[in-house]
């Protein structure tokens, strides 16, 4: 890739139901691990990142001529790194595939879908601790693959419930941290979860667990659009209830999420089109566990005076069921 490349347009950013459309192609080279890495001038393919993970499908030209399958997708220095093999190629397709034509592409759209729920899911619960009063409850990490699940066509198959809709299975863990102690439990990374940081007491947990899902399921229920735009950072503060998180510059054009009239928030994503299409949330304890961590020096010299805090902190993973309908 010898000549210089101006920045993909992440055409997503503007629609995240399109799953069609058409690019120039401005480079294909091969990669160290064998496979080939294509560059678009613009790309409707999600790159893995923001915890969610790549799109995958498949590139081709109008003729046919050659088929390049995406398995991964990547963002690096503002370009999009679209990684897969070609696939079949008729005689000479070598020759017809050139720099500056235009090709076609195709997002699987049943991964998107599944993608996008996951990831919905997730800022759905940060709308719902917000509305409980939980605010104090720091977002940590974010962890939308689908892990630990057949493929989405074998869940279709062999996974169905009987109302015809698929549960994906994921966990919420909520660490607990104290001034002096940390107690974090973090769930295993073998599928999505959300992590929050704070202190709920103890014999308030299971309230707050049927709280949290009484009020998601309220949300889902009422539904409510799904938009995004990219914005002057005034304007993206006041999409956000009037505050952008510290590491948002304020010379920047942050990209907002927003659920219907609930404050919105800086994401680079794909999410449904209305938070009905998440379908419904169930949530369910798992063993609890704990671990003393000494954040400093400082507190080694308060660890005995400060050991019976640990009861006003709780340390708990949640399983996180999506009952996600199939589309019509």
């Amino acid at each position: 890739m010898a000549m210089a490349l101006s920045p993909t347009k992440l055409a997503y950013f503007d629609d995240m139901w399109t799953v069609e459309s058409t690019a120039v192609l401005l480079s294909c080279f091969q990669v160290g691990d064998g496979r080939q890495a294509v560059i678009l001038d613009a790309t409707i393919f999600h790159p893995q990142g923001g915890g969610q993970p790549a799109d995958t499908g498949f590139i081709t030209n109008p003729s046919s001529d050659f088929k390049f399958m995406v398995e991964d997708v990547r963002l690096k220095d503002g370009l999009v790194f679209h990684y897969g093999f070609f696939n079949d190629v008729q005689e000479g397709w070598k020759s017809k595939l050139k720099e500056g034509q235009e090709v076609s592409l195709y997002v699987n759209a049943e991964r998107r879908d599944l993608n996008s729920r996951l990831h919905s899911a997730g800022h759905l619960l940060d709308i719902c601790k917000c509305n409980l009063g939980l605010s104090h409850l720091e977002p940590g990490k974010g962890y939308h693959f689908p892990d630990g699940l057949p493929p989405f066509t074998m869940l279709l198959s062999d996974h169905v419930t009987p109302d015809k809709s698929v549960m994906v299975q994921c966990d919420v863990t909520i660490s607990s941290v104290s001034i002096f102690f940390q107690y974090i439990c973090t769930a295993p990374q073998d599928r999505p979860f959300v992590e929050y940081k704070g202190i709920i007491p103890q014999d308030q947990l299971q309230t707050k667990q049927r709280e949290l899902e009484i009020e998601a399921n309220a949300l889902i229920s009422s539904g409510g659009k799904v938009k995004a735009s990219i914005l002057p950072y005034e304007e993206a503060s006041k999409w956000c209830g009037g505050d952008l998180p510290s590491y948002i510059s304020k010379s920047s054009t942050p990209r907002i999420v927003k659920f219907g009239d609930h404050p919105g928030c800086p994401c680079g994503g794909t999410h449904v089109a209305d938070i009905a299409n998440i379908r419904s949330l169930k949530l369910q304890p798992l063993k609890a566990c704990s671990h003393l961590a000494v954040v400093n020096d400082a507190t080694k010299q308060q660890r005995h005076q400060h050991h019976n805090l640990h009861h006003l902190a709780i340390c708990t993973s949640l399983h996180l069921h999506h009952l996600l309908k199939q589309g019509s």
